[in-house]
C-alpha cells in the first residue's frame, strides 16, 4: 500500500477521533459537575468547627453513628428477603396472577418513604383510626406497639425500597439459564434449597448493586426516620444547618455521610468483585405451575405486600383527600394542586430523561 493510499483512511479516521475526544469531553464535564459538590464536602472537615463537634460528642453523635448503622443493616437485610423472595417466586412460579405481580410489584417505588411513613403513623398512631377503635372496644387501656419506633421505621423503609432489589434481582434470575438448577435438582436438593444455596448466589452481583442502593437511601433519609423518633446522621445534619444555623458545622457533620457512602460502595465492590454469574447460553429456568393452596398462598403473599407497601397508602391518602373536600368544597378547585400536578410530572419527565442520557453516555 502506498502512501496515497493511506490517505483517505487517515482522513475517515479524524472525524471519530474528534467524535472521541468530543465525547470524553461532554463525560469530564459532567463527571466535574458531579464531584464538585462531594469534593466541598468531604473539604470541610480540614476546617472543623470544634466546638459544635464537641457538643455533639458529648451528647447524640455517638448514639446515632450506631443507629444509622443498626438501620441501615435492617434495612437492607429486609430489602434483601422481601425483595429476591419476590424476584424468585414471580419468576420461578405459575399461580394465579403472577404475570400481573410481575410488574404490579414494582409500584411502591411511585410512594417516596416519606410519604409511606406519614400515611402509617396517621393511621397507626395514638389519635388514629386503629388505636381509637381499639380503646372503644377495649378500654384505654389496651395494649398496641410503640409506633415512634426504631421497628416501625425498617418496616416502613423495607416496603418502601424492596423495588430496588426486587428489579435487579429479578433481571438477573430470568438471565440464569435451567442447567445449574437442574443439575442441584439431580443432587436431591428441594426447590427452596436450590434457590437458596444455588440460584440466589449466582444472582450476587444483582443483589449487591440493589442493597447498595436501598443502603445509601436509607443513609441520606431524613423525613421518614424523623416520624419515628430515629436519629440518625442525616437528621444531625438537618438539625445543625435549621437548629444552629451553621451551615459550615452541617457541611462538616455531612462529611460523615459521605464517609458511610465510600464504605458502602466498597462493600458492594467487594461482594459483586469481578467474576459473571450468568450464562450466555442455554434455555431459561421453566417456571413451575403451583396448584391448589400453594398457588393461592402464593397469589395472596403478593397481594399481602402490594397492599401493604401501595394499594392500602393510596386508598387512605384517597380518602384523606375526599374528607378535606368534603368538609371544604372549594378544595376540588384550587388551581394550586393543578399547577403542582403538573409540575411534579414535568420535574420528573425532565429528569428521567436527563438521566437515562447521563447513564448512556457515562457507561
Amino acid at each position: 500500500m502506498t502512501a496515497l493510499d493511506q490517505i483517505p483512511s487517515q482522513a475517515a479516521g479524524r472525524p471519530l477521533r474528534a467524535s472521541r475526544r468530543g465525547w470524553t469531553l461532554v463525560a469530564a464535564v459532567l463527571a466535574t459537575l458531579v464531584v464538585v459538590p462531594v469534593g466541598l464536602v468531604a473539604v470541610s472537615i480540614l476546617t472543623p468547627s470544634t466546638d459544635v463537634w464537641a457538643l455533639l460528642w458529648r451528647t447524640e453523635l455517638p448514639s446515632m453513628l450506631w443507629t444509622t448503622v443498626a438501620l441501615m443493616a435492617s434495612v437492607v437485610a429486609g430489602t434483601l428477603v422481601l425483595g429476591a423472595g419476590l424476584a424468585w417466586l414471580v419468576g420461578h412460579y405459575r399461580f394465579p396472577g403472577q404475570r400481573w405481580f410481575s410488574w404490579l410489584l414494582v409500584l411502591p417505588l411511585a410512594i417516596p418513604a416519606y410519604v409511606l411513613g406519614f400515611v402509617y403513623l396517621g393511621v397507626l398512631d395514638h389519635p388514629g383510626p386503629v388505636q381509637t377503635a381499639l380503646r372503644s372496644g377495649f378500654g384505654d387501656g389496651v395494649w398496641f406497639p410503640e409506633i415512634r419506633s426504631f421497628p416501625m421505621a425498617v418496616a416502613v423503609l423495607t416496603l418502601a425500597s424492596y423495588p430496588y432489589v426486587y428489579l435487579l434481582a429479578r433481571a438477573a434470575l430470568t438471565e440464569q439459564t435451567s442447567a445449574t438448577y437442574e443439575a442441584a435438582r439431580v443432587l436431591g436438593y428441594g426447590p427452596v434449597k436450590a434457590a437458596v444455596r444455588v440460584v440466589l448466589p449466582m444472582a450476587r452481583p444483582s443483589l449487591a448493586a440493589g442493597a447498595a442502593l436501598v443502603a445509601m437511601e436509607t443513609l441520606t433519609d431524613f423525613a421518614t426516620v424523623q416520624y419515628f423518633n430515629v436519629q440518625t446522621v442525616s437528621v444531625a445534619v438537618y438539625q445543625v444547618w435549621n437548629g444552629m444555623y451553621d451551615r459550615a458545622a452541617a457541611a462538616e457533620i455531612a462529611s460523615l455521610v459521605l464517609l458511610f457512602a465510600v464504605v458502602v460502595i466498597a462493600l458492594e465492590r467487594a461482594a459483586r468483585g469481578r467474576a459473571r454469574f450468568h450464562q450466555r447460553t442455554g434455555r431459561t429456568v421453566e417456571p413451575v405451575t403451583l396448584t391448589g393452596g400453594r398457588a393461592w398462598a402464593a397469589s395472596a403473599g403478593c397481594s399481602l405486600v402490594l397492599v401493604v407497601a401501595f394499594a392500602g397508602p393510596v386508598v387512605q391518602l384517597v380518602a384523606w383527600t375526599w374528607q378535606a373536600a368534603a368538609d371544604d368544597a372549594s378544595q376540588w378547585v384550587d388551581p394550586r394542586y393543578v399547577g403542582y400536578l403538573f409540575n411534579s410530572l414535568l420535574v420528573a419527565t425532565l429528569v428521567a430523561g436527563l438521566c437515562a442520557a447521563l447513564a448512556v453516555l457515562l457507561a
